[in-house]
């Protein structure tokens, strides 16, 4: 099981809604305010081991991650971790 997810999620009102029910889940978000990675064009980190929510240091780490196929869309995200039964 992959304990850390990069999320890509571009339109902000999305972006909430995706950390609400992260956040409803008990997630906690770190080295951020919220509002800062609503704004963020950066894909969101998800740990579900520690149940933190952040977001990716720089452009050119989430450009690494995309070229590796590291990133999943919410529906990636919600599929993979029910799957794995970590959600």
């Amino acid at each position: 099981m992959n304990n850390v997810h990069y999320i890509k999620v571009r339109i902000k009102e999305n972006r909430r809604k995706f950390i609400e029910v992260l956040k409803n889940k008990g997630y906690v978000i770190i080295d951020h305010i919220e509002e800062q990675i609503i704004s963020s064009i950066l894909p969101i980190t998800v740990n579900l081991e520690k149940k933190t929510i952040s977001v990716m240091g720089n452009i050119t780490v989430a450009s690494s991650a995309s070229m590796q196929n590291k990133l999943e869309n919410t529906d990636e995200f919600f599929c993979n971790v029910s799957r794995d039964g970590a959600f």
